[in-house]
C-alpha cells in the first residue's frame, strides 16, 4: 500500500521537555516544503524547512517533523517510495518532485486516497504558479526560502478549501448566483470574453469574477480556481485601499500549463476560424524582446503563458495569453480599454439587480400577507427539500453507487433511466461539466469531480424552465449538505454581496 503504519508513538526530545514533540498526538494539520538540505548536519533548524504551516510551530519541532518525513521516505526508496505514514492520531502523505519534497498532515482517519489526492491537487497548483520545480533556481538558500514561502501563501487556501468538507460535488467553483431572471448578465459576460479572444489574437481564454464569485468562465475549473486564489492573495497583500467606481487594479504575470491545458486552449481557437490575428499585431510580436530563458523553451510538461488581471470595485476579468503578448507594450490594456464600456455597463447593471432583489427579499420578510409559491421557494425548510429529490452517486473507482431512491415512484424508475442516459452522454462529450435534463416528472443536474458522477433529480415541478435550471444546483447543494450533515451550509449570497 505504500504506507508506514506505527501505532507507537514517536518521541524526539532535545534533552528538554520544551522541545520534546510526541507527533503521534500534535500533528493535526501540517502542510510543508523540503529538501535535501535536511541531510546536512550542520543545517541550522530554521534553514531545514523552505516553508511550514502553521507558522507557530517552533523550529525545532518543523525540523524534527521534516526528520521523520525525510527517513520514511527513504525506507523504500529504490522500489516504491513510501506515500503515507501512520501514527496513532494522525497521517503525513508526502511527494518528492525532483529535489523539494511536499507534504501534508490529516488525521490518521481520514483515507490515503483522500490525502493523495489533495496533495495532486496542491501540486497541479503549484506547476500552474510557478512551473515544474526541476526549473526553480535560485541564487541563495534565502531566497529559495523566500519563494517557496510565497508559494506555499498562494496555495494554503487552496488546501484549506479541499478540506472545508469532505463532499464537494456541487463546490466545484463558487459560482455566482444570480437573481431570478438575471441569466442574461452571465451571456454578456461571456460575450465579453469571446470578443476580447476575437479581437485579440493571442488571448487564449479568460474569466470574470463579481464579488469574488464566478460570473462566467472560458477555461476548466481548475485554472479559474487557481486564477481566483491567486487574485484574493495579490489583492490583499499589494494593496490595501478599497476601489472606488472609476478605479482600476492590474496585475500580470507568467504562469505555466500543461501540453494538454494548452492543447484544450488553443483548439478552442483552432476550430473558430474567425480568430485571426491581424497584421499590426504580427509586427509587434517581430519586434518584441523575450528574455533569453523563454526563448526555444521546450519542457516536456508544458509552456509558459501569461496572466492579465483587470479589477474595479465590483467586478475582475482575468485573461490568459500567449507569452509574446505579455511582453508586448500595453498589449491587454489596449483591449480592456476598447472595451471598457462594456465591463462597466456589466458592472453597473449587476450592481442595480442584486440591490433590487435584496429590496424584493426584504419585503418578502415584511409583509403580512400569504406568500405565493414562488415567492415561498427560498423559504423552504430543509426537511421539504429532503423529501423532494433523488440523487445518485457513481464512484468511478470503486464501482459502487449510492442513492436515495426507493423506487416507490415514478419519479424514482426515470432517475435511473436519466442518469443512464447523462452517463452515456459523458462518453460522447468528455469535456462536459455539467449537464442538465429535464422531462414530465422533473429536472435532473448532473456533475463530475474527484472520480465520481453525481446526479441530482428535483421532483417538484416549476412552470419557469430557465428559473427552474439556473435555481437546481443551489437545491442541490442544500439537500446534499442536509443529507450528510444535517446543517444547511449555504449562505444568502445577495447579502454577502451587498456587505
Amino acid at each position: 500500500n505504500n504506507s508506514v503504519s506505527n501505532n507507537n508513538l514517536i518521541n524526539v526530545d532535545n534533552n528538554s521537555n520544551n522541545n520534546s514533540i510526541n507527533i503521534g498526538d500534535q500533528i493535526k494539520h501540517f502542510f510543508f516544503f523540503y529538501d535535501d538540505h535536511c541531510k546536512n548536519e550542520d543545517a541550522k533548524s530554521e534553514e531545514i524547512p523552505l516553508y511550514f504551516w502553521p507558522k507557530d510551530i517552533p523550529n525545532v519541532k518543523q525540523s524534527s517533523i521534516i526528520g521523520v518525513c525525510e527517513a520514511a521516505f527513504d525506507f523504500n526508496q529504490f522500489s516504491l517510495p513510501v506515500k503515507t505514514i501512520t501514527f496513532l492520531k494522525s497521517k503525513i502523505c508526502v511527494r518528492r518532485l525532483h529535489n523539494i519534497r511536499v507534504g501534508i498532515a490529516g488525521a490518521s482517519s481520514e483515507s490515503d486516497s483522500n490525502l493523495n489526492l489533495q496533495i495532486e491537487l496542491i501540486l497541479n497548483a503549484a506547476q500552474f504558479y510557478v512551473g515544474p520545480f526541476d526549473l526553480l533556481v535560485c541564487d541563495s538558500r534565502e531566497k529559495l526560502i523566500e519563494q517557496m514561502t510565497k508559494l506555499g501563501d498562494w496555495l494554503l487556501p487552496l488546501l484549506q478549501s479541499y478540506r472545508k468538507d469532505n463532499f464537494k460535488a456541487f463546490q466545484t467553483l463558487p459560482m455566482l448566483d444570480l437573481p431570478p431572471y438575471c441569466t442574461r448578465y452571465s451571456v454578456f459576460a461571456s460575450q465579453l470574453l469571446s470578443n476580447l479572444k476575437y479581437e485579440g489574437g493571442l488571448v487564449l481564454g479568460g474569466c470574470i469574477f463579481y464579488s469574488n464569485r464566478v460570473l462566467a468562465t472560458e477555461l476548466d475549473s481548475s485554472i479559474t480556481k487557481w486564477i481566483l486564489h491567486y487574485y484574493k492573495y495579490v489583492r490583499v497583500t499589494e494593496t490595501t485601499k478599497e476601489l472606488d467606481t472609476g478605479e482600476s487594479f492590474k496585475k500580470k504575470s507568467i504562469v505555466f500549463a500543461t501540453k494538454k491545458q494548452l492543447y484544450q486552449l488553443r483548439n478552442r481557437i483552432i476550430i473558430n476560424k474567425n480568430i485571426k490575428i491581424s497584421d499590426a499585431t504580427l509586427k509587434l510580436l517581430e519586434s518584441t524582446n523575450i528574455p533569453q530563458k523563454f526563448k526555444n523553451f521546450n519542457h516536456e510538461s508544458g509552456e509558459f503563458i501569461g496572466l492579465h488581471i483587470l479589477a474595479r470595485a465590483n467586478i475582475v476579468i482575468a485573461l490568459l495569453t500567449e507569452l509574446q503578448a505579455y511582453y508586448i507594450d500595453r498589449y491587454v490594456d489596449k483591449l480592456l480599454l476598447a472595451n471598457e464600456s462594456k465591463l462597466n455597463q456589466l458592472e453597473d447593471q449587476l450592481s442595480k439587480a442584486f440591490k433590487a432583489h435584496a429590496n424584493r427579499i426584504n419585503k418578502l420578510y415584511d409583509t403580512e400577507k400569504p406568500l405565493i409559491p414562488a415567492q415561498t421557494r427560498n423559504l423552504q425548510s430543509n426537511n421539504e427539500l429532503i423529501m423532494n429529490f433523488n440523487y445518485l452517486i457513481y464512484d468511478i473507482r470503486q464501482c459502487n453507487l449510492k442513492t436515495n431512491a426507493q423506487a416507490q415512484r415514478e419519479a424514482d424508475n426515470r432517475l435511473f433511466f436519466d442518469t443512464a442516459v447523462v452517463h452515456d452522454l459523458r462518453s460522447i462529450c468528455p469535456n462536459a461539466s455539467q449537464i442538465w435534463l429535464r422531462d414530465h416528472c422533473g429536472g435532473l443536474f448532473s456533475t463530475k469531480q474527484f472520480g465520481r458522477e453525481i446526479f441530482f433529480q428535483k421532483l417538484y415541478a416549476s412552470t419557469d424552465q430557465l428559473q427552474f435550471l439556473t435555481l437546481i444546483e443551489e437545491d442541490a447543494l442544500n439537500a446534499i449538505n442536509f443529507n450528510y450533515y444535517n446543517t444547511d451550509l449555504t449562505t444568502n449570497t445577495t447579502n454577502n454581496i451587498l456587505n
